[in-house]
């Protein structure tokens, strides 16, 4: 985590080694988690070569790829890297082995059955995590995303979990209506989320 002069903080994570295996245009270095304070204003290319100590021709190259693939939302105004509004970072890579994989399978449906209604998440996340597997594995998590696939939409919940999460991960206060057993009456309530569980 580092501070520019305005004031702005900023966390950076140098996960994603390049592996020649994997991927010949991957960049050397990437930026794989983001997480600015609620006063972000954005970092000049100088700020992020000095935070992953490369030269600022490398920093920007890397973020340019990282934000081509749609992994950084992110776009530079001035000399300064700004984060897209509304925009969200995608992870880079996951390389896990069989067990790893499983234990995602198994932590996804155990979640899933905490609820009858569809999350499209969880759903993305087993269609991914199929594909990564070999193939009699990957056919039972496939079936068990067509399952969880077919339950009952319900938009607002998604939106609703989408919300509490995202401030429990960046440390938010949250501001809700809550009604009461057997009463018609709602009022304002304000939680920091400390955990999140279905």
């Amino acid at each position: 985590m580092f501070t520019n002069r305005s004031g702005s903080s900023f966390a950076f994570e140098e996960t994603y080694a390049h592996d020649r295996r994997h991927d010949q245009s991957a960049p050397a270095r990437g930026v794989a988690s983001i997480r600015p304070s609620a006063r972000f204003t954005g970092f000049s290319t100088r700020d992020i070569a000095q935070e992953l100590g490369v030269t600022e021709r490398t920093a920007r190259r890397d973020i340019t790829e990282l934000s081509n693939r749609g992994w950084l939302p992110v776009y530079s105004e001035k000399g300064v890297w700004q984060l897209v509004e509304g925009g969200r970072v995608t992870l880079c890579p996951l390389h896990l082995n069989s067990d790893e994989a499983m234990v995602v399978y198994l932590a996804v449906r155990l979640f899933s059955g905490y609820s009858d209604k569809h999350n499209p998440h969880a759903v993305e996340t087993l269609k991914k995590l199929a594909g990564t597997m070999p193939a009699a594995i990957g056919e039972h998590i496939r079936r068990t995303a067509a399952g969880t696939e077919g339950r009952r939409r319900d938009g607002d919940y998604a939106r609703k979990m989408e919300t509490l999460t995202r401030a429990w991960a960046e440390r938010r206060r949250v501001r809700f209506g809550y009604a009461g057993a057997g009463r018609g009456e709602t009022t304002e309530r304000q939680v920091d989320p400390y955990f999140i569980e279905p």
